[in-house]
């Protein structure tokens, strides 16, 4: 489960549930509209995701671009 925050308000703005098993690393565009996210999913592959976030402040559901 990754959970994004608004830093200055500490509302958590969503919840995105992944199948990653152990998360690694997450790394957002500079532009904030992408996060990927690594780790391994649960039959220990690599796994790599690529979600669109920039719908969260208007209460979209952050989609899969590539995985």
């Amino acid at each position: 489960m990754i959970r994004i925050w608004d830093f200055e308000t500490g509302r958590c703005l969503t919840i995105i549930t992944t199948e990653v098993s152990s998360l690694k690393c997450l790394s957002f565009s500079p532009d904030g509209n992408l996060l990927t996210s690594t780790g391994k999913d649960y039959t220990n592959r690599e796994l790599i995701v690529v979600w669109n976030i920039s719908g969260i402040l208007k209460d979209e559901k952050p989609s899969i671009l590539a995985k």
